[in-house]
């Protein structure tokens, strides 16, 4: 399960339907609740996990992005952006084949999706109200979804030492510089007859001119 709190007093989660209703294809698993003196009221939901009873998976990553205008939810492979707070898919749902999500932040015109082997950079697609008037001019049919665009690909650092390896598990971008972004990693030590080294983990941060590694 994951959750996000949305500037006007609302909270996105991430919380799977009912085994019974799995069953018949039913996975309401976004859902939007409203905060009102100081009690939770449900206001909407959307499906972006397919189900059935006998798979394991769930909502990890719910984020807002700056503005609350747009929602990214995810599950282990699958990705969506959703309008905020209409739940309406933005653009065409990212599945990943390699590696697992794990975290995702955005940017004013960027998603960053991070995964276990590499950091995906989107342009962000049209607003909502953007999207309403194309639909009214034509210029968008209703069945079609715009595909996200990948802008560029990070891939995890190469560490120092025979099998040592490393996977992302967090990345957010700086809340007042959006030309620094910050990514957690999880590192395996190189194998060695010796006692084996102590496990580490790395703060990386990004810039468009620089982009340093710290231990910490």
């Amino acid at each position: 399960m994951s959750m996000a709190a949305h500037p006007q007093k609302a909270i996105a989660c991430g919380v799977n339907s009912s085994a019974e209703n799995l069953k018949d294809g039913k996975n309401e698993n976004c859902r939007v609740y409203t905060v009102k003196e100081d009690k939770i009221y449900p206001s909407n939901t959307q499906s972006t996990l397919e189900l059935d009873s006998t798979e394991d998976d769930f909502q990890k990553v719910t984020v807002f992005s700056p503005t609350g205008s747009l929602l990214a939810v995810a599950g282990t492979h699958d990705l969506s952006v959703l309008h905020y707070p209409s739940l309406s898919l933005a653009a065409s749902p990212i599945h990943i084949d390699k590696g697992e999500i794990y975290d995702a932040t955005f940017s004013s015109s960027t998603l960053v999706v991070a995964t276990t082997v590499n950091l995906l950079v989107y342009a962000l697609p049209p607003s909502d109200a953007d999207a309403k008037r194309a639909k009214a001019y034509g210029k968008k049919k209703e069945s079609t979804l715009a595909k996200l665009e990948l802008l560029k690909t990070i891939d995890r650092p190469t560490l120092p030492g025979k099998d040592a390896g490393s996977s992302f598990r967090a990345a957010r971008y700086h809340p007042h510089d959006e030309k620094v972004l910050y990514t957690v990693l999880n590192t395996v030590p190189p194998r060695t007859r010796t006692k084996s080294s102590p496990r580490r983990a790395f703060r990386r941060g990004r810039s468009r001119e620089c982009a340093s590694i710290q231990r910490t």
